[in-house]
């Protein structure tokens, strides 16, 4: 007698169930609609565009040529036709050109140094552009002598102090440019405004003046180094250059001297004296360049 019941027997294909299957492809749908969306909203900062942008990239790559920089030349001419008060238009950041000329980043204070001389040219140029706004400061009230100062680029504060400047003036949380350069070790920079009359016993607002500021920043930097340094287990790493982005020799030596400023402040000097000293400066850099295009035909 044969079973009528209704069962599925093993030769029987079961029935796909469309209904969890488009459930779950509408969820992932919406899942990567939404995540969509916020990495395009993220990107927004990433996306702003300056009329100077252009400009920037030519200062940063920096490529003078017999005195002079064409490609900046031209650019210039054509943003100043084209964009009113081109030579003062910000940045998403609130950075003006000038202030782009008066930064670099380097953790070797000596590559600083050959930055700032190689900037010269740019922050000249731009001093003399009619309409320049050279006490403009940005979003966090950094003005270009305050990037100058944390850059460890004494020649163009010089430049940028000539210009009027205020050489103590303090930024969003009161930080004036020798106290930018005292944290960050520039002792050039340190020396030079010193030596013009930057205020050492100001402070900012947590109430530290810049002599605490170096010698706060200089433990935190030869303990982050050291800690670097032990996780690696290799402290002979210090000798490779590829690990100059953690440690520099030239930093470490910055720092003493950074300190050591302070306890012997040096003499007044003239600014006259100091753009003498720039000028021979970039009459050796030019020399040197020179010398090695020679060798290199």
């Amino acid at each position: 007698m044969s079973d009528n019941t209704n069962t599925t027997t093993e030769n029987e294909v079961p029935k796909t169930q469309w209904g969890p299957i488009i459930k779950d492809m509408c969820i992932l749908v919406c899942v990567m609609a939404t995540l969509g969306y916020l990495c395009k909203l993220a990107m927004v900062p990433f996306e702003h565009t300056s009329p100077t942008d252009s400009l920037v990239s030519i200062i940063r790559k920096g490529a003078v040529t017999n005195g002079k920089d064409e490609t900046f030349i031209k650019e210039m001419n054509n943003g100043m036709a084209a964009v009113e008060d081109f030579v003062n238009h910000p940045d998403n950041t609130g950075r003006t050109p000038l202030m782009w000329a008066a930064y670099c980043n380097f953790n070797n204070t000596e590559d600083a140094l050959k930055k700032d001389i190689s900037r010269l040219y740019y922050v000249r140029a731009l001093l003399a552009t009619p309409g320049i706004n050279a006490k403009a400061v940005d979003r966090d009230g950094f003005s270009a002598l305050h990037w100058a100062a944390w850059s460890g680029m004494p020649y163009t504060a010089v430049l940028l102090i000539d210009a009027g400047l205020d050489i103590n003036a303090k930024d969003s949380n009161g930080y004036t440019p020798l106290m930018l350069a005292a944290l960050r070790g520039n002792e050039k920079v340190v020396t030079t405004l010193l030596s013009l009359g930057a205020d050492a016993a100001a402070t900012n607002r947590d109430g530290r003046t810049a002599s605490q500021l170096a010698v706060e920043n200089e433990a935190a930097y030869n303990k982050r180094v050291a800690r670097i340094f032990s996780w690696t287990g290799i402290p002979v790493l210090k000798d490779f250059n590829l690990f100059e982005l953690i440690y520099a020799p030239a930093r470490e030596s910055s720092y003493i001297g950074t300190i050591k400023a302070f306890d012997s402040v040096p003499a007044p000097t003239d600014i006259s004296a100091l753009k003498r000293e720039m000028e021979a400066a970039e009459s050796k850099a030019a020399a040197e360049a020179a010398k090695a295009a020679a060798e290199a035909e």
